[in-house]
């Protein structure tokens, strides 16, 4: 932490930023910029929607009276010295004393709608089940997503009966295939959404490089060797397992444990796969980006770890970030019931990639 003090203090180099609402520049000062992105578990089920919060200065009230619920915005250094910020939506504002605080969140948040299933009646017509990658289709259609992809493959091997669909949200849905696939969605740069799947995320390659941070808070390793489907229609269940003991990854899902072989297609991509968990304060980013979707990987020196949280500051000193991946506690299986408890909302706890404080 010292070494990471004493650099910050002695920084020559600074960061111009311009916050733009749509391609307008807000023209009055701001700061307190932060994102937030975060999954829950082992980054393997949900949907991760990213947060920036920031204050305005209103001297005039331009920005506190005005209507900007779901306005875009995003942050830009007008150096070039990283790349934008993916697009935000503005949900939340609140004034005190000319500052305006306000909270967006990036496209995902477009998911907490009704899915419009007029597209796929052409399928059910016919008595047929909707193939994903037309439920996908008609998702990026009603979203506004620039597309809709995996980063692994399975998703060809699910489909959708008339009534999985009809009366459900885009969030249910999107949900129900991270689950089957594990994986967990999240919000590209360019406006698409993409299901980063454990075993083989959508961020390979480390997305920065931190040469001054405080000290590694390392918090053990565990190891994936079994994995538990439970299929929600017939109740029939498949086991895969290395036969070590270790960590036990399991779904309940109606497009598990069925003749489709999603199971083998997951287990092929997550057995042995080690998560570690980790923690640090604070790092200078000297390469990379101010807006990081998790899960990514991010270079300490000489040491790559991928992150399930990211916090990340921005001011004319630099980028800062504080990051991790939480201990996960998987060594036993719990029937569907007793996951189903584990994963309700509850104040001040994740579930799902939601926290209620």
């Amino acid at each position: 932490m010292i070494l990471l003090l004493n650099f910050i203090q002695g920084a020559v180099f600074s960061y111009s930023w311009d916050l733009k609402f749509g391609n307008a520049s807000v023209g009055v000062p701001f700061g307190n910029l932060k994102f937030t992105n975060q999954v829950s578990g082992y980054g393997n089920s949900g949907i991760a929607t990213g947060q920036f919060e920031f204050d305005l200065y209103d001297e005039t009230g331009q920005f506190s009276n005005a209507l900007l619920e779901n306005v875009p915005v995003h942050l830009e250094e007008k150096n070039n010295k990283c790349l934008p910020s993916r697009e935000y939506y503005i949900s939340k504002r609140s004034v005190n004393n000319k500052i305006c605080h306000f909270m967006a969140y990036d496209i995902m948040i477009k998911s907490d709608q009704e899915l419009n299933i007029s597209p796929l009646n052409v399928f059910f017509s016919r008595g047929e089940k909707a193939p994903c990658g037309n439920v996908l289709d008609a998702i990026k259609d009603q979203c506004g997503f620039a597309y809709v992809s995996s980063s692994a493959s399975g998703t060809e091997l699910i489909s959708f009966t008339q009534d999985q669909l009809e009366n459900a949200t885009v969030r249910s849905v999107l949900e129900a295939i991270a689950e089957a696939m594990q994986g967990v969605w999240i919000a590209t740069r360019d406006g698409g959404a993409v299901l980063s799947c454990l075993g083989e995320p959508y961020h390979i390659a480390p997305v920065a490089a931190c040469e001054h941070y405080s000290e590694i808070n390392y918090q053990g390793q565990q190891k994936i060797t079994k994995l538990v489907c439970e299929n929600t229609d017939t109740n029939e269940r498949q086991e895969h397992s290395t036969g070590e003991y270790g960590a036990v990854i399991a779904v309940s899902s109606p497009y598990v444990a069925c003749s489709t072989g999603i199971d083998s297609t997951v287990w092929q991509r997550i057995q042995g796969y080690i998560y570690q968990a980790w923690s640090i304060q604070k790092a200078l980013i000297s390469s990379g980006d101010v807006d990081i979707p998790v899960p990514a990987k991010i270079n300490f020196g000489e040491t790559a770890l991928m992150s399930t949280h990211i916090t990340v500051t921005a001011d004319v000193s630099g980028i800062y970030l504080s990051a991790g991946a939480e201990p996960q506690e998987e060594w036993n299986y719990d029937d569907y019931e007793q996951r189903q408890i584990n994963r309700r909302v509850a104040y001040d706890t994740t579930a799902g990639n939601i926290q209620i404080s």
